[in-house]
């Protein structure tokens, strides 16, 4: 399959299957547990075992091959956590244990799943953010307006109820979606890891952040409501099937999203992720979930989600790939050059070729005007460049 094929595949599976928890998440909370941190305690205990005994099983060798590498071709075998991890493990856990508490919390004051996912897709506003930050690049007019039209669309959901809710409008902006950003950032940071000389695989990790995770709910629930600690044991001793499978399917959505985050940029493959918008409402109303107060509210709710999906997909057309093709001075290091190019912020690989070009040079930027005058200025100051080419991608097929 190609890279590109496979890549939206991974990602439109994973929001499917967000869409299905999402619907579950709120029939759980309905009907059998009402307090909505018990509820999100339990999910993580049961995550945690139900995925020790998934990742066991696809740790099984079939004819000298492991069953989790049809998820993740990296993968080998459930393994301890190393230290080079940890730190990303850490704050990736914290981050999913604060994105979790506020994301249920939103039950209190919303029972439809096709109004609280969409306050999900406001992360790639924090996303934009922090990639921003971290590119010393400032976001380009295209992508503001991406941005203030997934947040109006976000709100517009929110008013189908026929008000405006402003506690949940703060959990969902200074909460769970700077939590959740920060979850999908150490998530990618941790793909990107080697691991025995090979690709960290999304396995090992989707299972390390579940006990991360679990381990920093019990430490908040300890001391925001001890009571609820108990509470999680009578649930999952009486619910631990529908739980279990909730999180089943939620820790297949993991694998592929993790595995897609190595594959591009976390706001790029939110972006693409946001297609959960469009399944939560069949799924919704197959579970007796979707509910809106009149046909007005109704068009609301529903040129909103448009709204959403639209800034986000024209958020994801952003990013731009190209080829530098460069030809090093005589008398200079190829290797050297090569790794001062591998250091420049916005290049994805480097290759030593022979021929007319020394090295070609993969890119990746937001944008083509930024990215080539961030990318150009650092390529004219490494020394021992003697010239250069830069080939803007127009189509890209490549086998996985």
């Amino acid at each position: 399959m190609r890279r590109k094929h496979l890549f939206y595949t991974l990602v439109l599976l994973s929001a499917f299957m967000g869409a299905i928890t999402t619907s579950l998440d709120l029939v759980i909370v309905e009907e059998w547990v009402r307090d909505p941190l018990v509820y999100g305690n339990s999910l993580f205990i049961a995550g945690v075992i139900v995925c020790f005994f998934f990742a066991l099983f696809l740790s099984v060798k079939v004819k000298g091959k492991n069953l989790g590498q049809a998820f993740d071709p990296s993968f080998n075998r459930l393994r301890m956590i190393r230290r080079k991890e940890l730190k990303y493990h850490i704050f990736s856990g914290l981050g999913n244990a604060c994105s979790t508490l506020a994301y249920v919390s939103l039950f209190t004051f919303f029972t439809d799943p096709s109004t609280v996912l969409p306050f999900y897709q406001i992360v790639i506003l924090y996303l934009l953010i922090i990639e921003s930050v971290s590119e010393k690049n400032s976001p380009t007019m295209a992508e503001l307006q991406a941005c203030i039209t997934v947040t109006f669309g976000a709100i517009m959901v929110s008013l189908s109820l026929g008000e405006i809710n402003s506690s949940g409008l703060l959990i969902m902006f200074l909460v769970m979606n700077p939590a959740s950003a920060v979850f999908s950032i150490y998530q990618r940071k941790l793909k990107s890891l080697r691991i025995d000389e090979k690709s960290n695989d999304s396995i090992n990790i989707r299972f390390w952040n579940l006990v991360f995770t679990a381990l920093f709910i019990n430490v908040i629930l300890f001391f925001l409501a001890p009571n609820a600690l108990w509470d999680t044991v009578l649930v999952l001793r009486s619910h631990f099937g529908i739980i279990g499978l909730n999180m089943f399917i939620s820790t297949i959505a993991f694998i592929l999203f993790i595995r897609s985050l190595g594959m591009a940029k976390a706001s790029v493959v939110q972006a693409i992720r946001s297609s959960s918008l469009v399944f939560v409402i069949p799924i919704s109303i197959a579970l007796s979930q979707f509910s809106v107060a009149n046909p007005t509210f109704l068009l609301i709710k529903i040129m909103g989600i448009v709204l959403v999906v639209m800034g986000i997909l024209s958020f994801s057309l952003t990013e731009v790939k190209s080829f530098l093709l460069i030809k090093t001075k005589r008398g200079f290091s190829v290797k050297r050059t090569m790794e001062n190019v591998w250091n420049i912020k916005g290049i994805d690989s480097v290759a030593m070729v022979a021929g007319e070009y020394d090295l070609v040079a993969r890119v990746r930027t937001r944008t083509l005007g930024k990215g080539y005058k961030e990318i150009v200025n650092r390529i004219e100051e490494i020394e021992g460049i003697e010239d250069f080419s830069w080939n803007s991608t127009l189509k890209e097929w490549e086998n996985v």
